[in-house]
């Protein structure tokens, strides 16, 4: 049976819309019976992880013959927190033709760093990760996040995403490999920068989410919160969305 990888952030998971079974990868398991799907998608993930990722699930179930990528925000890095080789094994199950991640995150020896502005108002979880992160470098919270806002504003982010872009290219092949990202810079300002918005993009770039579902203020109101992160109804839109891009893709 052919593979596919597909890696995202929280808004290609289905913990946030808490619908298990029905998130666009799992939709794509179901249409395409003759394709596993591997989930790879990781909530709060950054893009400087993608090949991580990618080379992992490629070293647990061998080589993909396609792959998926949602790119994120550009205002998130992965800091790992051991000196040994990551990742770690994830702890995954398998439905039929479709594997995810059982857990509440992906079991990386890291952390995501996104933005740095109330950190007393963030999650319980997010709040956790900063001790974890200070802990690890010796250094105080308040150091840690004069450091961060500024490397997050700096252009080394940007550099970091288009080498993935590209990296990932070339590993597997345009012809292999959608992109797409899922919103526009314009939806929430400077704070949530967008791949598609501000990098060179190669021919497989098929566009985003929030253009794609732009009319009427779709994209907003298929949201589950804010993000937006989507439920049954919006994954179905983004795979109705997706759906002419993957038959070329895997027919």
């Amino acid at each position: 049976m052919k593979k596919i990888f597909i890696v995202g952030c929280s808004y290609t998971n289905w913990r946030d819309g808490d619908c298990f079974g029905e998130s666009y990868p799992a939709l794509i398991a179901k249409e395409y019976p003759n394709w596993h799907v591997y989930d790879a998608s990781e909530c709060g993930s950054a893009n400087d992880s993608v090949y991580l990722r990618l080379r992992h699930f490629e070293k647990l179930y061998g080589t993909p013959d396609a792959i998926i990528v949602q790119w994120t925000h550009l205002k998130r890095t992965t800091v790992a927190l051991t000196n040994d080789d990551i990742p770690r094994d994830f702890n995954h199950a398998t439905v039929r033709n479709y594997t995810f991640c059982e857990q509440s995150d992906i079991d990386f020896p890291s952390v995501t760093v996104g933005p740095t502005s109330f950190i007393p108002n963030q999650s319980v979880r997010r709040q956790e990760q900063w001790k974890q992160l200070s802990t690890y470098t010796m250094l105080r919270l308040v150091t840690l996040a004069k450091f961060y806002s500024w490397f997050l504003n700096s252009r080394t982010l940007f550099w970091n995403t288009q080498k993935e872009i590209d990296l990932v290219n070339a590993v597997y092949g345009k012809g292999n490999v959608l992109m797409y990202d899922w919103q526009e810079v314009s939806h929430h300002g400077d704070l949530h920068q967008s791949p598609g918005s501000r990098l060179t993009l190669p021919s497989n770039w098929i566009g985003s989410v929030a253009d794609a579902l732009a009319k009427d203020n779709k994209f907003m109101q298929l949201g589950v919160d804010d993000a937006p992160h989507y439920g049954v109804d919006g994954h179905l839109e983004v795979y109705k969305w997706l759906e002419p891009h993957l038959n070329k893709l895997l027919t």
